[in-house]
């Protein structure tokens, strides 16, 4: 007996109108069976156009690859027949002072970048003043120590000032500065680096120039082990930060916290971001707190951090962006100290006491021209347009 038979036999409906339920139900299996074969065969071309896109996206990368080696190379080849054009004419020189006459003979920036840099040296200047008068180190590091040692001012495409300070240096510094009406060490929790801002900058909003600072700690030893196992750290500490979002919803949405004393900096607009809630803020950036302290216990447990007195090395902190893991983040503290000057634009700023020896471990073969000079941004260029903002930096060249 036929399926169909069956459910004939047990439904009372007339003959008539069980065989129009029938066409029916065999008219919709048909068009059900259409509609699988027409999905398989949109299955397909879709797997076969992703396949093609695949193979596109390969090409694409080998392209680029290509294109990003001819590039190097062609970059690398003007850069030594300059060089050796250069040395022609200097013949009695070193390579590394080759590289320095040339590095002296890119000319300054102009405009609005330049003024930015020279009131960035004036700024500079500023916290200078207040940290030989306060018995307060520092020391030019990174992009700025090349800059200082290569040609004794800018880099044409900088627009800040990178200097480390000692953590309990830097304590003793915002303390000094958080009722200055003039100046303030502002704090800024990072979530897009995980980590701490320190800043120093003036407490007009509406000046974009800033000098970073960098926390360092006193630290054993230098040796590549416990440097490798205090970025363990550093990289477990950004993990769990970020397995913690769900608890951290304002930081989440803002990406930016300020501690209280910093938070006149959204006036600025350098951020683009509103008002933030103060109660929200303070719980969120305890909690944010805890794990950097968490971190910086198990460093100290584990022998990496100890005190000045003990101390044979310095560390940068993990309170810092972690945005260049090749380099090294213990320092033997012979390095470092004593701090010596060397000159700057038309000042004089600290520079750690082998200061050619640090820059070498930072970048090798320096002086040159690295990948991001047309991307070298740490705030909008726009807020240099602002009439008011030009008047200030001005005024605060002529004050430095």
């Amino acid at each position: 007996m036929g399926v169909w038979t069956k459910i004939k036999s047990v439904l009372p409906v007339s003959s008539r109108s069980f065989h129009a339920f029938e066409a029916y139900a065999n008219d919709c299996l048909e068009r059900i069976d259409s509609r699988q074969q027409d999905l398989a065969a949109e299955q397909a071309n879709v797997a076969r156009s992703l396949e093609l896109a695949q193979h596109s996206l390969n090409q694409a990368r080998q392209s680029l690859s290509t294109l990003e080696g001819s590039m190097a190379l062609s970059e690398e080849k003007a850069r030594l027949r300059f060089e050796v054009m250069v040395r022609d004419s200097h013949p009695n020189e070193t390579p590394f002072e080759t590289r320095c006459r040339i590095f002296r003979l890119y000319p300054e920036a102009e405009g609005e970048i330049r003024l930015s840099q020279l009131a960035n040296a004036a700024m500079m200047n500023a916290l200078d003043r207040i940290c030989r008068d306060n018995g307060i180190d520092y020391w030019f590091a990174y992009g700025t120590l090349i800059a200082t040692l290569g040609r004794s001012g800018s880099i044409p495409w900088d627009d800040d000032i990178d200097i480390c300070m000692m953590r309990s240096d830097i304590v003793k510094l915002k303390e000094l500065l958080s009722e200055d009406p003039d100046w303030r060490v502002t704090l800024v929790y990072d979530r897009w680096a995980h980590c701490k801002q320190y800043r120093f900058r003036s407490t007009d909003p509406t000046i974009p120039c800033f000098i970073d600072l960098s926390v360092y700690d006193w630290a054993d030893i230098s040796t590549p082990d416990s440097d490798a196992q205090f970025k363990s750290m550093r990289l477990s500490l950004m993990d769990e930060l970020r397995l913690m979002e769900a608890s951290l919803p304002y930081w989440s949405e803002r990406h930016y916290l300020f501690e209280r004393n910093s938070e006149f900096l959204l006036d600025g607009g350098e951020f683009g971001l509103g008002p933030q809630d103060s109660e929200q803020t303070r719980a969120e950036i305890e909690h944010i707190n805890q794990i950097f302290d968490k971190y910086q216990k198990q460093s100290q447990e584990a022998g990496i951090l100890t005190d000045e007195q003990h101390a044979n090395a310095v560390a940068y902190a993990i309170d810092n962006i972690y945005d260049a893991p090749w380099r090294r983040t213990l320092w033997r503290r012979e390095l470092i100290f004593p701090t010596v000057y060397h000159p700057y634009e038309s000042y004089s700023f600290r520079v750690p006491n082998q200061a050619r020896a640090v820059a070498d471990e930072c970048y090798p073969g320096w002086p040159y021209l690295p990948s991001d000079i047309l991307g070298h941004n740490h705030f909008s260029k726009d807020l240099l347009h602002n009439a008011e903002t030009q008047e200030k930096l001005t005024a605060l060249i002529h004050n430095g």
